[in-house]
């Protein structure tokens, strides 16, 4: 996880936040995105989403139940399908 954040996050950006965790839990998808936000008292999630053929973004249901029951910002990063 931190070797793609490496990746992805501008150099400016680094000192912004920490990765502090990475968490494995097993049920509905949203439903523990959630939960774990509230347990961390996160103030933001950040999910991926698929680019489609065309370049339009493809949300998922666990994306789209997230965006619309939680209670703090949602950033989506479009993932390409491409290497």
């Amino acid at each position: 996880m931190a070797d793609y954040y490496g990746s992805v996050c501008p150099e400016s950006a680094k000192d912004s936040f920490n990765i502090e965790d990475v968490i494995v839990k097993e049920g509905e998808v949203a439903e523990e995105i959630l939960k774990t936000a509230d347990e961390y008292g996160c103030n933001l999630i950040v999910m991926g989403a698929h680019t489609g053929p065309f370049g339009a973004v493809a949300l998922g249901s666990a994306t789209r139940d997230v965006l619309q029951r939680s209670k703090v910002p949602v950033f989506i990063i479009p993932v390409s399908q491409e290497g």
